[in-house]
């Protein structure tokens, strides 16, 4: 006999975008994510307490360096496994539309680095009121992760220049940093999750996410996000954002 064939199971979209679907998938990364960042919490606690507990004659130079780079690798897990769990749960989040000043967006995002800021130049037209229709939510945690990325391969002396201007139906927002640059056949590779493009001593540990982030929130968005190598070098990002209908928020 023949064995009988299963038949698959289909799952509806909207059984896919249900509330309770949604609640479950964020409960099984946050899950997953105490599960691996415990145990990096704990080689952290130790490689402290070693440097703080030895008799300073146990500490030569060998050591240090050896505790040091435990910590740092401990550090650069826990940071990797905050932005997985960032892109993975964009997927599940609500997007909802509103219309807001795009200067507070940008100065907002700004704040969330305010302890390592980058230099910044803001090239606006003075009194000019540029509003945007997006969800301010996710729209931060693009503008944050493109911040942060200026300033991990921005190396020693990070700088940042933001700009926007009126279309008929958009608002066209770029934003240039001074860090290595991506070569230009390479720039949609930089926009897929754990791309490093760049050797590890030449700036800051990146897990290669944040693009990839700012890339999928965008695009979940319907809104371009695109990747430019100008020939003066750094990275030039265009985002091109609806326009606002209305003057009030």
């Amino acid at each position: 006999m023949k064995p009988m064939k299963q038949k698959p199971i289909d799952l509806l979209p909207s059984e896919l975008d249900s509330t309770e679907h949604k609640n479950k998938v964020n409960d099984l990364i946050s899950l997953a994510s105490h599960d691996l960042l415990g145990p990096v919490r704990h080689i952290s606690f130790a490689t402290n307490f070693l440097k703080e507990e030895l008799p300073n004659q146990l500490i030569n130079k060998e050591t240090n360096f050896m505790l040091e780079s435990i910590a740092s690798s401990a550090d650069n897990l826990n940071h990797l496994v905050q932005k997985l769990r960032q892109y993975i749960s964009l997927d599940f989040m609500s997007y909802n539309k509103v219309h807001i000043k795009l200067e507070e967006l940008i100065f907002s995002a700004l704040n969330f680095y305010e302890n390592s800021e980058p230099t910044l130049k803001i090239n606006m037209i003075k009194g000019q009121d540029i509003r945007v229709y997006c969800d301010i939510k996710t729209t931060l945690i693009a503008l944050e992760n493109i911040i942060a990325n200026a300033i991990e391969y921005g190396c020693s002396k990070p700088q940042l220049e933001i700009s926007a201007q009126n279309t008929k139906k958009h608002v066209l927002v770029q934003i240039f940093d001074n860090g290595p640059g991506i070569p230009e056949k390479l720039l949609n590779k930089a926009l897929k999750p754990l791309s490093r493009l760049h050797n590890r001593d030449d700036c800051k540990m990146s897990p290669g996410l944040g693009l990839a982030i700012s890339h999928k929130i965008f695009t979940k968005q319907n809104v371009d996000f695109t990747l430019k190598a100008p020939k003066s070098g750094g990275l030039l990002i265009e985002i091109t954002l609806p326009k606002a209908k209305i003057k009030s928020i």
